[in-house]
């Protein structure tokens, strides 16, 4: 019984059970050099071995030589940061030059004596038309409740909070004898009537923000930042005698007198953001414009 199934797994086996040898020999001498036996079993695992070891040494050299520098597409960190900067300083180029490209276009076409009227429209694409009325979408119910509660915390800021936090501030005029034109008390712009010959003050202390020149009304403006999230905006300004970034306190002249004829300036108000009425924290003594229309005498 042994020997059957020993005969049956040599004709099912007959390859893997047949042994091999492989037999290296010097031709010059005709003598054995080396003599290697062994199944096909053996032979398949020795080669996967010699494989194996084979792509182990290989990676080791790859990876702790220099020769990983000569491998496509392999970058140090630094090499790599360098390329990701250069990238972005020639996509920042190329918009540059379109840029430019664009503008020097756009010269060539107005300087061009002998283009045609329309090329300019033409150019600039085509008109977009209306949206249809049935486009456009209402608001709301929620959209609606969330207007009404800012509008809500926004008459609060103005009727309550802001008046307390500027009791415990000094607030003075901006000019002395200004006359208020009657019809912005209630305006977020207030505007005076200044006395020829005098400055700008500050109403508080308060350090400047913003300093800029309106080449159209040949006047300057002042913004001034003070404590407590109040900020003020003079308008139609002589030359400023403050510089941005200075430190001024109440009633310390910001500017020089207008020499033009136009001696009305401009004051606005804000609190975190929040639109104020000046009226509200300057000039509450002070006398209106008076009316221009005055009734004639009337006879006997």
């Amino acid at each position: 019984m042994k020997k059957e199934t020993g005969n049956r797994s040599r004709r099912i086996f007959p390859k893997i059970r047949r042994r091999y040898r492989i037999l290296i020999v010097d031709e010059s001498t005709l003598s054995r050099v080396c003599t290697m036996r062994g199944g096909w079993l053996r032979i398949c695992l020795a080669g996967a071995l010699l494989l194996g070891a084979g792509i182990g040494i290989g990676m080791l050299i790859v990876g702790f030589t220099p020769v990983k520098r000569s491998v496509p597409g392999f970058m140090t960190g630094d090499d790599r940061a360098a390329t990701l900067q250069a990238l972005t300083r020639i996509d920042s180029l190329q918009g540059e030059l379109h840029t430019n490209q664009a503008f020097l276009d756009n010269i060539s076409r107005l300087l061009d004596t002998d283009r045609e009227p329309t090329d300019s429209l033409e150019s600039s694409g085509k008109p977009t038309s209306d949206l249809p009325l049935d486009s456009l979408i209402g608001s709301s119910a929620r959209e609606r409740k969330f207007v009404a509660m800012m509008d809500e915390n926004e008459k609060y800021n103005l009727k309550v909070l802001a008046p307390i936090a500027a009791e415990g501030m000094i607030w003075s005029d901006p000019v002395a004898g200004a006359i208020v034109q009657e019809q912005t008390r209630t305006l977020p712009l207030l505007k005076l009537i200044v006395p020829r010959g005098r400055g700008v003050s500050a109403m508080a202390d308060g350090r400047v923000i913003d300093r800029s020149y309106d080449p159209a009304t040949r006047s300057y403006a002042l913004i001034l930042q003070h404590a407590h999230g109040f900020m003020t905006r003079y308008s139609n300004l002589g030359r400023p005698l403050v510089d941005k970034g200075a430190h001024v306190l109440a009633s310390q002249i910001l500017t020089e007198a207008r020499t033009e004829a136009d001696n009305t300036i401009g004051i606005e108000m804000w609190r975190d953001g929040t639109p104020l009425l000046p009226a509200d924290y300057a000039y509450r003594s002070l006398p209106a414009m008076p009316d221009q229309s005055i009734e004639a005498p009337r006879g006997k």
